[in-house]
């Protein structure tokens, strides 16, 4: 805890590291802001039609791998400024009202909004852009799963990360409101919550006032998403066409609500869909009789990890 009673050199030490620690975070913050420019504007021109449907799959890997950075870059956004704004609120607590701590409140602020806005245009961005995935030469339909893999990783990165930049700059209106009110400046400092999903590999990240403590919010659950990537990386599965969801049987439900189902047709291909809670189908893929084994392994899997 930090009191009155510490020596004026221990306080100049601590302060000289918060200093260091606001600066760094700032480099962060700043290099993952150009980062997320680019990959907004390469996610912008990526050429997605083909007249080739397994040129369509290329350029649609690409887009999610796009996604996935710009992700990356807005986690480390909020993060930063997070620590930025644990560092001023702390030196606050030690100094009293400063005007650096105010403005560098202000800043994070500022911030927290502008990663927002750069997120929102992407995903509005990306989303516009699922309509130009199609091809002549779709024979089995697997466009439609790419396509919705694409919306998928959208959806489930903006309620990943959203929620956080939002208590951010919560957090960090609420503190400048505190300064401005208190006369004695003295504000318990901020810290920052970071704890990692079930399923996913996105942090979610809170800034709470230290006192009283800080309540963990309900993770927010993108089970289908998580149950996608794993069938994708199943050996030997392929994307199948959605009319076959006809003849799948419920298995289980994931903890969102998406309905696993599945089936084996005449020739000994086991096919897997996802289904969301609302009936529209959001994955599907089968796998030839000689990898079977793998996939009743990974759906196992999916069920210990993200079933009911």
């Amino acid at each position: 805890m930090l009191d009155g009673s510490l020596r004026d050199v221990e306080r100049g030490a601590i302060i000289g590291q918060l200093e260091q620690i606001e600066r760094q975070a700032g480099v962060i913050v700043a290099a993952r802001r150009q980062s997320l420019a680019r990959t907004a504007e390469q996610a912008r021109i990526l050429p997605l039609g083909s007249h080739f449907w397994w040129e369509v799959e290329r350029n649609t890997d690409r887009m999610l791998q796009h996604i996935r950075s710009a992700a990356a870059d807005l986690q480390m956004i909020g993060l930063g400024l997070s620590l930025q704004a644990t560092a001023a609120q702390t030196q606050g607590a030690l100094l009293g009202r400063s005007r650096k701590g105010a403005d560098l409140l202000k800043a994070v602020g500022t911030g927290t909004q502008d990663a927002r806005a750069q997120w929102r245009a992407l995903a509005t961005t990306v989303h516009g852009r699922c309509s130009e995935i199609g091809s002549v030469s779709d024979g089995r339909h697997i466009l439609r799963n790419l396509r919705s893999l694409v919306a998928l990783e959208v959806d489930a990165a903006t309620a990943h990360i959203i929620p956080g930049l939002l208590a951010l700059d919560s957090a960090s209106s609420a503190a400048q409101a505190r300064d401005a009110s208190e006369s004695s400046g003295q504000n318990p400092p901020l810290q920052m919550i970071v704890r990692a999903l079930p399923g996913g590999d996105i942090a979610a990240f809170q800034l709470q006032s230290a006192a009283p403590p800080p309540a963990t919010p309900a993770a927010p659950d993108c089970s289908a998403l998580a149950a996608a990537r794993q069938l994708q990386a199943t050996s030997g599965l392929a994307l199948a066409s959605w009319d076959d969801l006809r003849h799948a049987r419920e298995q289980f439900r994931l903890r969102d609500g998406t309905s696993v189902r599945d089936f084996t047709n005449l020739t000994g291909f086991r096919h897997v869909f996802l289904v969301a809670p609302s009936g529209a189908c959001l994955f599907g893929g089968f796998v030839p009789p000689t990898h079977a084994t793998a996939l009743r392994q990974t759906l196992a899997e999916i069920r210990a990890a993200l079933g009911t």
